[in-house]
């Protein structure tokens, strides 16, 4: 197969493909849309859960601690 050959079923399929409009939406208008929607909702969610995990107040049971008494008298840790 000569290489003149395959540039004229490469320039006769892009052509085939221009010509269809659905082509044209799902090369152009999807991917314009949808890849900034995507990108701007998985950053909210992000967002949300850091925001949460933030927020939360851990549980940490302490054995022992005799050699660390910073740790026990820290805020929002539950120490005996």
């Amino acid at each position: 197969m000569s290489l003149r050959n395959i540039g004229i079923v490469y320039r006769k399929e892009l052509i085939d493909s221009l010509r269809d409009q659905r082509t044209l939406i799902s090369m152009i208008a999807v991917p314009l849309l949808l890849v900034p929607l995507l990108t701007i909702g998985l950053l909210v969610v992000m967002v949300r859960q850091v925001g949460e995990a933030s927020e939360e107040v851990p549980k940490v049971m302490i054995l022992g601690g005799e050699d660390s008494p910073n740790v026990r008298s820290g805020p929002g840790i539950l120490a005996k």
